[in-house]
Order: structure tokens, then sequence, then C-alpha cells
């Protein structure tokens, strides 16, 4: 299946979907709503999700490279083995996700929390 989209000019909302493999590039989505997706595996570049919501997402091996997550919130997600390179995260919200095997500068998050625990 091959899904084009130009010239979008209200956010998108995606509920029950499956876009797993999907590959979305040189896209702005800013404040986009997806809900209840599978889309594990998937390719974003040089895409801008400002104010995107995630709630109940599987976006587990999906990759990400120069993409901006300003802002957005991430509920219950799973962000395992996800690899992001150059992207914007500021204000963003991570609550209730999987982050197994999630590294940043090459450190598991996981353990990078587990450390921060001990000190709070």
């Amino acid at each position: 299946m091959n899904m084009e989209l130009h010239g979008a000019a209200e956010p998108i909302m995606a509920t029950d979907c499956n876009l797993s493999g999907s590959k979305i590039q040189k896209a702005r989505l800013c404040g986009t709503t997806i809900e209840s997706a599978n889309m594990s595996g998937a390719r974003f570049h040089d895409v801008s999700l400002a104010g995107t919501t995630f709630d109940d997402v599987t976006l587990a091996g999906a990759s990400f490279h120069n993409v901006g997550f300003n802002g957005s919130r991430f509920d219950a997600v799973s962000l395992s083995g996800t690899q992001l390179k150059n992207v914007d995260l500021s204000g963003a919200s991570l609550d209730g996700c999987t982050l197994t095997g999630m590294r940043i500068d090459g450190i598991e998050v996981e353990t990078l929390l587990a450390e921060y625990r001990k000190t709070i």
C-alpha cells in the first residue's frame, strides 16, 4: 500500500491502524495525534512532529533521523530498540513508555534512569 499526503493544512489523526514499516520523509506533521497504532520498524527522516501525541503506540525498532519532537507527548509507547539520530526532544514528555534497548549517546536509557532514581 502506498499512501501519499500532499498539502495537508490540518493536523492528522491516526487511530487503530497498522503503519508498521512505513517510511515518512520530508514531512511536517505538527500537532498530529496517533492512538492505538502499530508503527514498528517505521522510518522517519527529515520530519517535524512537534506537538504530536503518541498514545498506546508501538514504535519498536523504528528509526528517527533529523526529527523534531519538541513539545510532543508519548503515553504508553513502546520505544524498544528505536534509533534516534539528530532529534529534538525539547519539552517532550514520556510517561509509561517501554524503553528496553533504547540508547542515548550510546548509553541505555534504562541504565540512565536507574542511576537517576538512586539519587532521588
